[in-house]
């Protein structure tokens, strides 16, 4: 009797899977898709069902959409502004190898003098506080404000050759300049081997009236006996 009903048991069992597995396939077919899976309302209650959303064809279509072309500001080509004779006789490798011409823009902008007191200015950065300060080409440091109030000449710095392109030049405060006061500079070093261009620090003192304990940290040797082509530009790697 025991082994007639433990037979029976594992039919009815097997006969149980078998009407699952075909019906499971079914209930997948006629399942709503993530799209479709919104709500479900039923005797008047409300179930909010999750799903994950599916682009529109729509919204495909603006994802993958080029940004839009910006509308080009008009200009006017004019002749040359540069009209000194050409620095070597060289034949032109094509015919449009030319002089790059003068260019006018359409954008509207205004021009407001906020000092006329300045001796060969050469470069301009801007302090913590908002206030600005400019390099000198004869070895002089100002700080400007805003509304153009103008400090008087700041020295502290070596012999530089100012003669053409050379002087002064760069300025860059340090990035902890609110806390070291450290401004960093490049400048034509005039030395009796020659000039060249170099790089140096000092800290602006706390009265404003000089850079202190200037020192050049780097020199782009060899000297050389000249006044062009004194290139720099400092930046900080923060």
């Amino acid at each position: 009797m025991k082994n007639l009903l433990n037979k029976s048991s594992k039919l009815l069992c097997l006969t149980l899977s078998i009407v699952l597995l075909l019906l499971i396939p079914a209930a997948c077919d006629a399942s709503p898709s993530a799209s479709e899976m919104t709500e479900s309302t039923s005797e008047g209650s409300t179930t909010l069902l999750t799903a994950v959303p599916t682009l529109t064809d729509t919204q495909s279509e603006e994802s993958t959409a080029a940004p839009p072309t910006p509308t080009p500001i008009p200009l006017v080509l004019t002749e040359p502004f540069e009209t000194a004779p050409p620095n070597t006789k060289y034949k032109p490798v094509s015919a449009d190898q030319t002089r790059a011409p003068g260019v006018i823009t359409q954008a509207e902008y205004s021009v407001t003098i906020m000092t006329d007191k300045l001796v060969r200015p050469w470069a301009i950065d801007v302090l913590p506080d908002g206030r600005f300060v400019i390099t000198e080409k004869g070895g002089t440091l100002r700080i400007m404000t805003s509304d153009g109030q103008l400090s008087a000449p700041i020295g502290g710095f070596p012999e530089v050759d100012d003669r053409s392109q050379g002087g002064l030049l760069d300025i860059a405060p340090a990035p902890d300049f609110s806390s070291s006061r450290m401004l960093y500079f490049t400048l034509a070093e005039a030395t009796d081997q020659g000039s060249l261009t170099a790089v140096g620090r000092g800290r602006l003192s706390d009265d404003e009236t000089i850079v202190e304990n200037f020192e050049i940290v780097w020199r782009a040797i060899p000297y050389y006996d000249n006044s062009a082509h004194f290139g720099s530009r400092p930046e900080f790697d923060v």
